[in-house]
């Protein structure tokens, strides 16, 4: 897909209504693929990463939610999405709001099980980042 079009997506409110359909416990898991599918595409671009971290993350979250719960489709590009914000562009709140939606517990499942090499590169990727703000999180709660 165009740089052009992830923008134009982007700027019409494509990821309030991605993030919306996230929330369904009910969507089907053709539906979810196709979310994720799009999410992907638009964490491509800076103003799709920038909108999915509003509402403190919100997005974000419910793609580490969607890991290894709906198909390994939908695993697969809830990770490559998750790789492109947290990894390839180092945007440091949605690597947080990750850690806080229990992303290592997540990845590390995911690590476990039969997955494709290049989801399993990635996924080792996203833990190290994942682990390092997951353990400030934890000591934040540890002084609370």
């Amino acid at each position: 897909m165009p740089k052009r079009v992830k923008i134009k997506l982007v700027r019409l409110g494509v990821i309030k209504a991605l993030t919306r359909l996230l929330k369904h416990r009910n969507a089907s898991v053709g539906v979810t693929e196709k979310v994720l599918r799009l999410l992907a595409a638009a964490a491509a671009v800076e103003e799709g990463r920038s909108e999915m971290m509003v509402n403190g993350g919100e997005c974000v979250g419910r793609m580490v939610r969607k890991v290894m719960k709906v198909s390994s489709a939908a695993t697969e590009q809830a990770v490559t999405a998750l790789w492109c914000i947290c990894y390839l562009f180092r945007e440091e709140k949605a690597a947080v709001a990750a850690a806080e939606a229990k992303g290592v517990e997540k990845i590390l499942l995911l690590m476990q099980s039969h997955c494709p090499a290049t989801v399993r590169v990635m996924a080792k990727d996203l833990l190290k980042i994942f682990k390092g703000y997951s353990n400030i999180i934890t000591f934040e709660y540890q002084i609370i």
